[in-house]
């Protein structure tokens, strides 16, 4: 009998071990938007010194406007007073670089994290 209930106490701690691990997965798109969060300085571009800050309520700011932005179909949408501005977006230099790209135009702009 002594016997049987330290084997059910056994699997219960296994199960219990087990399942406590569970919501512990990271979700990708989190993983991707978190690397946006901060403030970016434009170095390369011609809006040179524009900066871009994200904060993780999904709004933001530069010195000249406010903005709300979303990662959508694998792009960087900025909107502005209601209009949308799709970016093609990549990260570099263990992502402290990121370079925009306006979707529709070759015109990149790249900025570094504060």
């Amino acid at each position: 009998m002594k016997k049987q209930v330290l084997v059910i106490g056994i699997i219960a701690l296994l199960v219990s071990v087990g399942f406590s691990g569970c919501d512990q997965t990271s979700n990708p798109l989190d993983i991707e938007r978190n690397k946006f969060i901060g403030t970016w300085n434009i170095t390369q571009g011609m809006k040179k010194g524009i900066s871009l800050t994200f904060f993780s309520d999904g709004t933001g700011s530069s010195g000249i406007f406010s903005m709300t932005w979303v990662l959508k179909d694998g792009k960087l949408v900025i909107y502005v007073e209601g209009v949308a501005a799709p970016y093609n977006y990549s990260f570099t230099n263990n992502d402290r670089q990121l370079t925009l790209v306006e979707s529709g135009s070759n015109v990149s702009e790249v900025f570094t994290k504060q």
